[in-house]
């Protein structure tokens, strides 16, 4: 071939080129417009990306965004009931989320624990009891010896439970913020069984458990002023299943329930002390 020819036959191989270019970059166009229309219009509030945009979007995906854990805490102590109603009504505004804020304030008193002068005291064992039980048993001289067979093997048998619920305990008394938790979810079938059912509504369990984990901020929130208040004097301390006394929580259940559920107090009464006693 001749030059000229060449050239030009290299000429319609390149715009042969260039062509398929162009109609795969306009059906990769039009294919992105078909992708675009299926996610809809443009938000009209939508606004640019910034720091604040991304670090409000973290905060979402944790549970706080516009959320406020000293608002929320002011409700749960001057309002507890009527602010749990609200927020299962869906009036929640600034109002944190109570899983969200209950893991916060258990982070925040377990590092109290940790940094401040304070020994966590753990429990006697329950399986220490049995070597003492045993040994009682083999000096009885009115039993005979198939009774006390009996009675060992029943023994040992108690035994093995309690040892397992002495692992329990031991790991309550590392994790004794956790190891609330870990009570109190036994009991959140009891509280919803006990309350329910109100005059004007039913409560279904995710709501009750919703409660629930808002009176145990209540309670963490006691946990931290009450250790900050008493580390300094007491530097030993002990969770069974509180640091305060008991009967504090007796209160603020009480408290809680009477407001939300609208019950005569006496009715509030003996279901929050049977769900607290189990």
């Amino acid at each position: 071939m001749k030059k000229g020819k060449i050239h030009t036959w290299i000429k319609a191989r390149w715009d042969a080129v260039k062509a398929w270019r162009e109609a795969m970059r306009e059906r990769m166009k039009a294919w992105r417009e078909r992708q675009t229309q299926e996610y809809g219009e443009v938000e009209a509030t939508s606004k640019r990306i910034t720091i604040e945009s991304v670090t409000s979007n973290f905060l979402d995906v944790w549970g706080f965004g516009n959320k406020n854990i000293f608002i929320t805490l002011k409700h749960l102590f001057w309002r507890p009931g009527f602010m749990m109603r609200d927020y299962l009504e869906g009036r929640r505004g600034r109002i944190m989320q109570p899983v969200m804020m209950l893991v916060v304030l258990t982070l925040v008193l377990m590092f109290m624990v940790k940094v401040m002068p304070v020994e966590v005291v753990p429990r006697q064992d329950v399986g220490s009891q049995f070597d003492e039980l045993r040994t009682k048993l083999m000096n009885t001289e009115e039993a005979d010896s198939e009774e006390k067979a009996k009675a060992l093997r029943f023994v040992d048998v108690a035994e093995k439970f309690a040892v397992i619920h002495d692992k329990v305990r031991h790991w309550e008394d590392e994790h004794p913020d956790f190891g609330l938790l870990l009570q109190f979810s036994w009991t959140i079938l009891l509280l919803w069984l006990l309350f329910r059912k109100t005059e004007d509504k039913t409560y279904n369990f995710a709501e009750i458990m919703t409660v629930v984990c808002y009176a145990l901020c209540q309670l963490q929130a006691i946990s931290i002023v009450w250790l900050a208040c008493t580390a300094w004097w007491h530097p030993q301390i002990s969770f069974h299943p509180f640091i305060f006394s008991y009967w504090i929580a007796h209160v603020v259940f009480f408290i809680d329930f009477q407001q939300l559920f609208q019950r005569r107090w006496w009715s509030t009464l003996w279901r929050t002390a049977i769900a607290l006693a189990f």
